[in-house]
């Protein structure tokens, strides 16, 4: 990226790694994350590192996102997205809405096993990635166990993301 880019590709590593924060904290209510390149680092060590790069080679763009491990630096996810159009396409045609629905997903299934389930969050995280494999199963056994695991998350952390899913799961 040139310095004479628009000023949503100089800043669209930032744009993206706080939308992949801010969908992170609506699904774990929790805030502790870190940008890369945040000037604004907090005091205490941040569970979750995120980092994103966006670059312009000609007419085409790439974005690619890594989310790490806070202490230990482990890579939980890492994903990209080439835009044929540039980068500023990235966000009217839901490239970059794709790569952060592919890193929550991810993430939300791995951080029960990298952070201690103890806490409130991390145990809910469980409970979802548990009911999300359930309720693919797609017959009403697994929608009753998905249901169980929805309720098990709410309980642990009451976020009203897993009330909605246990109450996508109803009994039929």
């Amino acid at each position: 990226m040139t310095e004479q880019g628009s000023a949503i590709e100089r800043i669209a590593d930032n744009i993206i790694a706080d939308q992949v924060a801010k969908s992170l904290e609506e699904q774990l209510s929790a805030d502790r994350f870190a940008l890369s390149n945040s000037s604004a680092r907090s005091l205490a060590p941040a569970d979750l590192e995120i980092r994103c790069n966006v670059a312009k080679d000609g007419g085409q763009g790439i974005v690619f996102l890594q989310v790490h491990h806070g202490l230990d630096g482990r890579i939980l996810f890492s994903g990209h997205r080439s835009l044929s159009d540039g980068i500023s396409s990235a966000f009217s045609e839901n490239v970059v809405q794709g790569l952060i629905h592919s890193a929550v997903s991810k993430l939300n299934h791995r951080l029960p096993f990298v952070f201690d389930l103890k806490r409130p969050e991390i145990a809910a995280a469980g409970f979802n990635s548990l009911g999300l494999k359930k309720l693919a199963k797609f017959d009403t056994e697994g929608l009753t166990d998905a249901k169980s695991y929805f309720e098990q998350a709410h309980n642990a952390d009451s976020n009203g993301i897993y009330f909605c899913m246990a109450r996508f799961c109803f009994d039929g």
